[in-house]
């Protein structure tokens, strides 16, 4: 396994910007590689490997500039992109069947800090103890799935740490014998937000959208019809696994998050807009885009319907902190994403 001091000197290039910044101090870095090694060690995520450290020229906003990177190697290499060939590259992205993830098969060492440091404080009670949640964070397909969660759930303020469940299951099933089948990935309750005292529950359902990888590469340049095709498929690929919550309306406030490669619009729009009407007891679609743009990297759309609907938007919108550049992976930055993949690169 990986050394601590390994990890310290990766994490003094992953963070360079920030200390130079001033949003870090140096001194600070011992304790976060410490933590790391524990959060690493715990988790045991097989063929971990640290991968060299480079710089690359992303585009931050309105500009572009030369950040430090340092990824780490999971998982088996048949599911690596640099083992695909050139002829067979969209073959692959649509058959992601054998790929890990978001078909890569390494992770951004500093973002992945930054999420196990808020899960740490967020999951007091689950963090370094919880078998379920370890064993989705150390299986190879499920490791990046299991990050995208966790990061959504460190997107959530005025929750109380000791009511947050991992896979919670909402409703007794009919014969009240066993619990309902479906699960979402996390339940809170938040604090008293108004003047009766009241608590609130928020259930949150992630999805990792494996699929926006393939649209955010190859829908450029397409005809009318090719792109409304893509459209529908990508709206149709996205539903899938989404049937989590029951069809009752509650006071409960459900959410479905979506990490997307893909900032378009009218998809993210069409997608919220198939979710919330073929769930009813879905009040909110958010989604979250994880390389950054000259556009805002996330977009909530909240189901207007009463009075009490409005409020539950009131409450997702004084709750959901809003990720900011941050938060977003350096690699996938680069808009246009084509000349990500290293068949591209010629």
């Amino acid at each position: 396994m990986i050394s601590e001091s390994d990890l310290l000197a990766a994490l003094h290039y992953g963070y360079e910007g920030y200390i130079s910044n001033g949003y870090l101090r140096r001194d600070e870095l011992p304790g976060y590689a410490s933590q790391l090694k524990e959060d690493l060690d715990w988790i045991g995520l097989e063929s971990f490997k640290l991968l060299p450290p480079k710089k690359i020229r992303v585009r931050i906003g309105s500009g572009f500039y030369k950040i430090p990177i340092v990824r780490y190697h999971f998982g088996e290499d048949r599911n690596s992109f640099e083992k695909a060939l050139p002829f067979s590259s969209k073959f692959e992205l649509l058959t992601k069947a054998n790929t890990e993830g978001t078909g890569f098969n390494s992770e951004d060492l500093r973002w992945v800090c930054d999420v196990f440091r808020t899960a740490r404080n967020k999951l007091p009670h689950l963090w370094l103890k919880d078998k379920r949640l370890k064993n989705d964070l150390q299986h190879p397909r499920k490791h990046i799935n299991a990050i995208a969660e966790l990061f959504w759930l460190g997107l959530w303020n005025d929750v109380v740490p000791e009511t947050i469940a991992h896979e919670h299951s909402l409703l007794p099933k009919p014969d009240d014998l066993a619990t309902y089948s479906k699960t979402v990935d996390w339940s809170m309750l938040t604090i008293p937000i108004d003047q009766s005292g009241r608590q609130h529950r928020v259930n949150l359902e992630v999805k990792n959208l494996t699929s926006s990888v393939e649209y955010a590469l190859f829908n450029q340049h397409r005809s009318e019809a090719a792109n409304q095709m893509d459209l529908d498929r990508f709206v149709t690929d996205a539903l899938r696994g989404t049937a989590k919550f029951p069809n009752v309306i509650s006071d409960d406030i459900n959410l479905v998050c979506f990490s997307t490669f893909l900032n378009v619009p009218c998809a993210l729009q069409s997608l919220a807009s198939a979710v919330l009407n073929k769930y009813p007891s879905v009040d909110a679609v958010l989604f979250w885009i994880v390389f950054g743009d000259t556009h805002q990297n996330w977009q909530v759309f909240s189901r207007q319907l009463d009075e009490w609907q409005n409020r539950k938007s009131s409450i997702i919108d004084r709750l959901f902190e809003r990720p900011s550049y941050r938060q977003a992976k350096p690699l996938l930055f680069t808009h246009p994403l084509w000349g990500l993949l290293p068949w591209q690169q010629y």
